[in-house]
């Protein structure tokens, strides 16, 4: 009857521990307000070697996410839950629409469609779940990662694939594709 007891008290008190929004969405660490990231650029169509990424808080796991050159994955609004990263066109979220699953299947493919904020124009992206559990050290370390395969259109023209390593804890930390090559080199500087 104790071990009983006690099996329950641990059921609920796990049940009870994880911090929730009205929303349901867990806490996550990828994107906070006011984080700061530097990626190493190494191709040069983009014309710079380093993009800075800034984070600004709009609701509770809802963040706008702002690079220095207009550029970087994933850019725009973002609701992050449990593992998996939402993309809108405005702050609204009205057209929030799945663009990262962490807890998908290899193989698991959709499609994300937004609308460009300044420009107007129309962006999808082809995501495809490629990998688990693949290690990539980048500078600001090495991490266990899921990989991204995707294919970007502007107003149904190919603009570029990617392959996006994402973390659970720190979110992308590497791009390698078509127009852009960029790796995490600082957090928070």
């Amino acid at each position: 009857m104790v071990r009983i007891l006690l099996g329950c008290l641990m059921i609920l008190s796990l049940g009870t521990s994880c911090k929730k929004d009205s929303t349901g969405c867990n806490n996550s660490p990828w994107y906070q307000d006011g984080v700061r990231l530097a990626f190493k650029n190494d191709r040069q169509l983009i014309g710079v070697d380093s993009i800075r990424v800034f984070v600004k808080k709009i609701t509770r796991n809802k963040v706008r996410s702002m690079s220095d050159v207009g550029f970087s994955e994933p850019e725009g609004y973002l609701e992050i839950c449990g593992g998996k990263m939402y993309k809108a066109s405005s702050e609204k979220f009205n057209d929030s629409q799945l663009l990262y699953d962490l807890n998908g299947n290899i193989g698991d493919k959709w499609t994300v469609e937004t609308i460009q904020e300044a420009s107007g124009r129309k962006v999808v992206n082809l995501v495809t779940l490629k990998e688990k559990s693949v290690p990539v050290t980048v500078p600001y370390g090495t991490f266990n990662t899921t990989i991204f395969e995707m294919e970007t259109r502007l107003d149904g023209s190919f603009y570029q694939s990617a392959k996006v390593y994402i973390t659970d804890d720190h979110g992308p930390v590497k791009l390698d594709g078509t127009i852009a090559y960029y790796e995490l080199g600082k957090r928070n500087f």
